[in-house]
């Protein structure tokens, strides 16, 4: 589970949500949902602590989690690395990557064959829920969809779950700016998480980083 960090950049969103822990709608209960630019290269407790990675070969390609022009897909020495965020004014040569370890950032520098292939709208690729829980996206073939969720969107570790729990997504209608997260219709937004196999619950976001 990613450890908990400082909250890296200036919060770009504010909104109220009204939602029980458990995802049930309630109008006494209410968590702010602050929605965040991620940026490692100004937090200097990722800097900090982020675990060296030694590059001798592979390359890097824009994100299939985010549309960021700063955000790439490493395939490095220890594995694939998505999303990996560049310091600015290094053409990607240096490089931060969000691993969902217990030390969630690795850095590598001295990085090659970088390529930018695509850009796009800038998704959620870190979720702190209200319930002490994080969530972070994956691709590729994930578990089968279920009724309303079709579609996984990666899994969520931490706070009540014991285990890795899957984080589910609707259809993409292309007007929600934060898909896969749901709005809750008041200003709040919400992640379906399959807490317990077959079954989604709606649970607030308190930070989500994109």
């Amino acid at each position: 589970m990613p450890a908990s960090t400082s909250s890296a950049g200036t919060p770009t969103v504010e909104a109220t949500e009204t939602a029980s822990r458990t995802g049930t709608p309630a109008a006494t209960a209410s968590v702010k949902t602050r929605v965040l630019r991620l940026d490692p290269w100004k937090d200097k407790t990722a800097l900090k602590h982020a675990v060296t990675v030694r590059f001798r070969s592979g390359s890097c390609m824009g994100s299939a989690l985010t549309g960021r022009k700063d955000a790439f897909r490493c395939a490095l020495d220890n594995g694939l690395l998505d999303p990996c965020f560049a310091k600015p004014g290094s053409n990607g040569r240096s490089l931060m990557c969000l691993t969902g370890g217990r030390k969630p950032w690795a850095r590598a520098d001295g990085v090659r064959n970088v390529t930018r292939d695509q850009s796009g709208p800038s998704a959620p690729v870190w979720l702190h829920l209200a319930n002490g829980a994080q969530c972070l996206p994956a691709s590729g073939a994930g578990p089968k969809g279920l009724p309303r969720f079709p579609y996984w969107a990666g899994y969520c570790l931490g706070g009540p779950y014991r285990d890795s729990k899957t984080w589910r997504a609707t259809e993409d209608d292309g007007k929600n700016a934060l898909y896969p997260l749901l709005s809750d219709h008041k200003g709040g937004w919400l992640a379906a998480v399959e807490q317990t196999p077959g079954k989604v619950t709606l649970v607030p976001v308190a930070r989500a980083y994109r």
